[in-house]
């Protein structure tokens, strides 16, 4: 190649280089000016949209029932079942006497910890135990039967190691307690 032929090409390129960078700027130009426009369009809609809201906004009609009257505390109150724990035993055999013994306590808002069956079905008559020094359990447990403290089947016989409060043992003198009195009434 002769040096002629090569500042031709030199020519050639820098010519075509040098329009390249003359046309870039108007294009730039032109891209930049349609994005402010559609950002100016953009800001103009953000506006109007904007003050239509918050000025006009949407109207909330809210609407709250009518509420009971409240009563007074003692219409409300309920009473804490007595902390009273007491195990009934069926020592007579017969079935689903400890059950519904246990669902009259518990109506009378004694804790029945357990009820099952005795050790044998032997008893002849039925025992309230005390088995630690708190009297007023034993009386509470005693006015739900329908029994006397002065009763000889009540008796206080304290015991450390159990984890009740009294055992109740149902013996064959059931009918002669508070919730088995009209025995007709009940089937078991």
């Amino acid at each position: 190649m002769s040096a002629k032929s090569r500042r031709k090409k030199s020519r050639l390129f820098s010519r075509k280089h040098s329009k390249k960078k003359r046309g870039a700027p108007k294009q730039g130009t032109l891209i930049n000016s349609a994005i402010a426009v559609l950002s100016i369009f953009l800001i103009a809609f953000i506006f109007s949209f904007s003050q239509r809201t918050a000025q006009k906004g949407i109207p909330i009609e809210v609407t709250f029932p009518a509420l009971p009257d409240p009563g007074t505390a003692e219409e409300i109150y309920i009473p804490p079942v007595l902390d009273i724990e007491v195990e009934v035993l069926n020592g007579c055999g017969e079935s689903g006497l400890a059950g519904t013994l246990s669902n009259h306590l518990r109506i009378n808002d004694i804790d029945v910890v357990r009820s099952e069956n005795a050790d044998h079905f032997e008893y002849t008559e039925t025992m309230v135990i005390l088995r630690n020094e708190h009297l007023p359990h034993l009386l509470q447990v005693t006015k739900a039967l329908g029994m006397e403290e002065s009763d000889l089947r009540v008796k206080k016989q304290p015991d450390e190691s159990s984890d009740v409060s009294i055992t109740l043992i149902i013996g064959k003198d059931f009918s002669s307690i508070e919730p088995f009195r009209n025995a007709a009434d009940i089937s078991f």
